[in-house]
């Protein structure tokens, strides 16, 4: 199945992590969800045109008003989620190039700190060959730390960097359907809504009408 995960990661040196990716897990659209709102929508159009087209057995007309506030709420709903999966998607895009950019830089600086921690070291190490007793283990337990930091900052931008083009197929696939349900709520649900209105008029129209009064009259003798 296909899912799309979006959601808005924290800012932090953990971002992508298990703890991450359960958060993503729980906010997502699949491809199936989207499948079956269409369907719904066609079949409750078909169904709603065949029953007014085939003669009305109209039995509350206030039931009629209800199905259409229903209805009008669920083309708002469909309308929403899509705006709200738009934005989602954009600022996903935002957050991983932001990502991608804040861990080039820290790897630049943390490979930088290495280097330095390393020239520490040997500079201590020199000092032996001229019989000093110098102390390494700090030093060397720096370079350990700064080696271990800028292999972090070196793993963390790969994880960014095959989450971008995982997100991208992900949206291909989500565009699809999209495009097929937003046809839906834009289009087809609204030629419903106006199909509704109208006969909701005529039956307005015809319960307004008088019903014909029966004169009766006696027979003279």
């Amino acid at each position: 199945m296909v899912v799309i995960t979006l959601c808005v990661m924290e800012r932090r040196e953990a971002t992508i992590n298990k703890a991450s990716l359960k958060r993503l897990a729980r906010r997502h659209i699949t491809w199936s969800v989207m499948t079956t709102i269409q369907t719904v929508t066609w079949s409750v159009t078909a169904t709603l045109r065949k029953a007014m087209s085939a003669g009305a057995n109209v039995t509350s007309i206030d039931s009629l008003g209800e199905f259409r506030a229903a209805w009008v709420l669920l083309q708002e709903k469909i309308i929403q989620a899509i705006s709200t999966t738009e934005g989602e998607i954009t600022a996903a895009f935002r957050f991983l190039e932001q990502q991608q950019q804040h861990w080039k830089i820290e790897t630049t600086k943390r490979h930088e700190a290495y280097v330095e921690s390393k020239q520490i070291l040997k500079r201590k190490e020199l000092g032996r060959t001229f019989g000093h007793k110098v102390d390494t283990t700090v030093a060397e337990e720096d370079v350990r730390k700064a080696k271990a930091r800028w292999q972090t900052s070196e793993q963390k931008l790969e994880h960014v960097k095959k989450w971008k083009p995982r997100l991208e197929h992900q949206v291909h696939d989500y565009i699809g359907s999209r495009q097929g349900l937003s046809m839906q709520a834009e289009t087809e649900m609204v030629k419903a809504l106006a199909f509704l209105d109208q006969k909701l008029a005529t039956l307005n129209q015809y319960l307004a009408l008088s019903a014909p009064t029966l004169v009766t009259g006696g027979v003279k003798p």
